[in-house]
């Protein structure tokens, strides 16, 4: 009986250990199946329950997993490589293009490449006044090139919020009227928005903005920032080749104006010197004339100019001789230097208001000369006038009265007229 039952328990040991090996060597050859598609690239292959749920299986699963996830970023970097190289491409045509159809290429590859439906490209311009707007130089919608004139005041919108910011500015929650109040892309409602920064060394030269009618994927987006930048280098080296083009010609046009400029001064050389042979020959003749006058008022008349305080700024060589005084003497020194103590303080008053007035004096006058002696003059003050109307000089013009007795008589009837005292 013993044997009996220790055989029936042998047995079945027996045909468990048997029926667990079976298991184990059907989870093994799925397994090994299992890892032959995951080398294939076949992330879609799956286990039955029974391997999943034994350790092999978890750490089947788990190696799928990793290595799905290595799969998926390969494949990311790979079509973030690819696209860039794309790109690159186009951009290293740029010298031969202009900035309109620079951006139009990189627009039409970008809208399709990312799976979006409508793109626009902004760029950073500065008015007359010097200030500073975006102008929309390229726009793409639904596979079509808009051709639309929009200006965009910084800080107006999402774009001109972007170039204050810059940052770029993802949007999943659209308004139903934004396209049409603050991106000018089109008329439909997109389903999500990218607005990104078209900067490079912390300057910014525009924005690019994007719209797709479904949320654009992460590597998309790290995408669009990433050639911003080569975007913005592009767009920088097409407006300095423009600027120096426009330098160029306008170096050119200003060379062969100053050639015409300098052909012209050489005729008008020629016509100046001729002229000025002229002028030199009539100035001579003009100054021989004035020094003739000069040399008859020295002898005949008594001159001097006074600034507007009365000091001498002038005086002839007549003026000198008759008052005893050099010249240097008498330069800088005030008229009352001449005052004879004869004279009345009035005569003096009504003088110089009558000069002040800008009108013209005469009368006669007894001087002291430096040596204590007395002359007396007949003389005419004239206040001089500039263009503007304004008394900025006195001019007097005066005769030697060599006689006592005849000055004295005139002196006395010019008292008279003028309510002044005689004198004996």
């Amino acid at each position: 009986m013993k044997k009996f039952l220790f055989e029936s328990k042998t047995k079945k040991k027996v045909e468990l250990l048997s029926e667990n090996l079976k298991n184990l060597e059907g989870q093994a050859k799925e397994a090994a199946s299992f890892i032959s598609e995951i080398e294939k690239g076949n992330f879609q292959s799956e286990i039955s329950d029974n391997l999943s749920q034994s350790k092999l299986g978890i750490s089947l699963l788990s190696m799928k997993a990793h290595l799905d996830k290595i799969a998926i970023e390969e494949q990311t970097r790979n079509w973030l490589n690819t696209g860039l190289a794309i790109f690159s491409d186009t951009l290293r045509n740029e010298q031969s293009l202009n900035l309109r159809d620079l951006s139009d290429d990189i627009l039409l590859n970008l809208v399709k490449y990312v799976s979006a439906n409508q793109g626009a490209i902004f760029v950073l311009e500065g008015d007359e006044k010097g200030e500073q707007y975006l102008q929309m130089i390229s726009c793409y919608a639904y596979n079509r090139k808009k051709y639309l004139n929009k200006r965009v005041e910084l800080g107006e919108g999402l774009a001109g919020q972007c170039v204050l910011e810059k940052h770029s500015i993802y949007l999943k929650e659209i308004p139903s009227d934004y396209v049409n109040i603050t991106s000018g892309l089109g008329d439909a409602s997109p389903r999500s928005i990218l607005i990104s920064p078209l900067l490079i060394n912390e300057r910014i030269f525009g924005v690019i903005e994007l719209a797709s009618l479904t949320e654009f994927k992460p590597q998309f987006v790290d995408f669009i920032n990433k050639l911003a930048e080569n975007i913005a280098a592009s767009i920088k080296n097409v407006k300095d080749s423009e600027r120096t083009l426009s330098l160029l010609n306008a170096s050119q046009q200003q060379a062969e104006v100053l050639r015409t400029q300098e052909e012209e001064m050489r005729q008008n050389m020629e016509e100046l010197t001729a002229t000025q042979e002229g002028m030199e020959r009539i100035l001579g003749e003009k100054t021989f004339d004035l020094k003739v006058r000069e040399d008859v008022f020295g002898v005949t008349s008594i001159l001097s100019e006074a600034d507007l305080f009365g000091n001498i700024i002038y005086a002839n060589t007549k003026l000198s001789e008759i008052s005893k005084y050099k010249n240097e003497e008498l330069i800088g020194k005030p008229h009352n230097t001449f005052r004879h103590q004869d004279m009345p303080k009035e005569l003096f008053k009504l003088f110089w208001g009558t000069l002040k007035k800008g009108e013209v004096f005469k009368g006669i006058i007894k001087n002291k000369a430096k040596d204590g002696s007395h002359y007396w003059v007949d003389g005419c003050f004239v206040p001089v006038k500039d263009s503007h109307g304004v008394i900025f000089k006195y001019v007097g013009a005066r005769y030697h009265i060599l006689d006592d007795e005849i000055a004295l008589m005139m002196y006395n009837k010019q008292s008279k007229r003028f309510g002044l005292p005689l004198l004996e």
